[in-house]
């Protein structure tokens, strides 16, 4: 299926790219890549404070990139977008030295 290239899409498009354009966003969306984390189990993965990964986290979400819901007492993160997961496996493939 065709997307259809306008203005508003290339905005969206341009938006998404620069939200993810961020080491620890790139680190944070791999980890998440294949399974649903929470916060602490970022911060053991991914070597960074709580607070900074929260701060990522909500940029994420509020981008529609990531999703979360809440189980018991903590909140997991996973890919919101359907394509995410492709555009990582295939940056992957492209930058990522085997």
């Amino acid at each position: 299926m065709d997307c259809e290239i306008n203005d508003a899409n290339l905005d969206r498009m341009a938006r998404c790219f620069k939200v993810m354009a961020h080491p620890l966003r790139l680190k944070i969306l791999t980890a998440i890549h294949n399974q649903e984390l929470n916060v602490s189990e970022l911060v053991a993965q991914v070597g960074s404070s709580q607070s900074n990964i929260s701060q990522h986290l909500s940029l994420l979400r509020d981008k529609d990139i990531l999703f979360s819901k809440r189980k018991a007492n903590k909140v997991y993160y996973s890919l919101g977008r359907c394509n995410v997961a492709e555009l990582l496996t295939l940056t992957n493939g492209m930058f990522i030295e085997k």
